[in-house]
């Protein structure tokens, strides 16, 4: 349903062509849930659900920077619970068979 619906969106997202939705919080958020939320849907199982997290964790970064004073502390503990995981680990452990990692 995801597939059907968004692909064309996130073929856009991938090339680049949704800059004109970072004008605004939404659009950005709707930009990154496209790379990182719909193609882990459109993709499961497959690496290509993880083929872009690069430009999903770039404008998540610039979203950040840009909506810091927006408070946005009530998100601290959920992100401090991620970055322990990849403090220990290094990566997200659920995604090893995926992407065929050995567990460490």
């Amino acid at each position: 349903m995801i597939e059907d619906k968004f692909l064309s969106t996130y073929q856009q997202a991938i090339e680049g062509e949704l800059y004109q939705w970072r004008q605004s919080a939404e659009g950005r958020l709707a930009e990154i849930i496209v790379l990182d939320q719909f193609s882990r849907n459109m993709f499961r199982d497959k690496k290509a659900a993880f083929a872009y997290d690069y430009l999903a964790v770039a404008l998540t970064q610039a979203a950040v920077e840009v909506f810091s004073k927006s408070g946005l502390e009530s998100n601290l503990d959920f992100e401090y619970r991620h970055k322990k995981i990849i403090d220990q680990f290094g990566r997200y452990p659920h995604r090893n068979e995926i992407l065929d990692r050995q567990s460490t």
